[in-house]
C-alpha cells in the first residue's frame, strides 16, 4: 500500500489538492482553492438534504446557519482536506433519504 507523509496511508483525499497546485502552481491559492469549493458544496448539499427532509423556508435556514459558523468558515479557507468529511456526510443523507 503506498505511503504518504508521516508513514500514515495514502487515502486520495490530496488528489484534487495536487490537481490546483499543478494548474495553478505553488501558491496559497491553489492550496486553498479546494478547501472553499468543498465547503461551497457542503452548504449546497446540505440545502439539498434540509428540502428534503423539511421545506424551502427550513433548507434556506440551515444554509445560512452554516454559513455563518465559525468552525465552517475556519476550515473552509485552510488548506486541509478534513473539510470533506461534512461534505460527504451531507451528500450520503440526502442520497439515502432521497
Amino acid at each position: 500500500m503506498p505511503r504518504g507523509n508521516c508513514s500514515t496511508p495514502f487515502s486520495g483525499a490530496s488528489a484534487p489538492t495536487a490537481v490546483t497546485l499543478g494548474l495553478f502552481g505553488s501558491t496559497i491559492f491553489s492550496l486553498r482553492l479546494v478547501s472553499v469549493v468543498i465547503g461551497a458544496m457542503t452548504v449546497v448539499s446540505l440545502y439539498l438534504l434540509a428540502r428534503r427532509l423539511f421545506d424551502n423556508t427550513t433548507a434556506w435556514m440551515a444554509a445560512g446557519l452554516l454559513l455563518g459558523l465559525p468552525v465552517h468558515l475556519h476550515f473552509s479557507r485552510l488548506g486541509v482536506t478534513n473539510g470533506v468529511v461534512p461534505l460527504l456526510f451531507t451528500l450520503v443523507l440526502w442520497l439515502t433519504y432521497r
